[in-house]
């Protein structure tokens, strides 16, 4: 779904820097609890998996169900705060 835009020239990917984006990019995946690392390997966390799993069934799902899922991976898998209210009240007004 995303891949298309992966290049995309907003993004301003420098290939010569593609290892230190890539470094920074995993530290901020670590800060945000979505990655941990053990042993020199790197593993995705529930709450990863879990936004991932939310975000594949937006395509196959229809909206009014979307606001409620959002909230239920907000409760149980995400810290608190990560997924703003304001993002959870627009999914409400939009689906609801």
């Amino acid at each position: 779904m995303l891949a298309p835009h992966a290049n995309d020239e907003q993004y301003e990917i420098d290939p010569a820097r593609l290892p230190q984006l890539a470094g920074r990019e995993l530290r901020q995946w670590i800060r945000r609890s979505l990655i941990v690392e053990r042993g020199g390997r790197i593993f995705a966390t529930d709450a990863l998996q879990a936004a991932t799993v939310f975000v594949e069934g937006l395509d196959s799902r229809i909206m009014t169900s979307t606001a409620s899922r959002l909230s239920v991976v907000q409760q149980q898998y995400l810290p608190p705060g990560y997924v703003s209210d304001a993002l959870v009240s627009w999914a409400n007004e939009r689906c609801g």
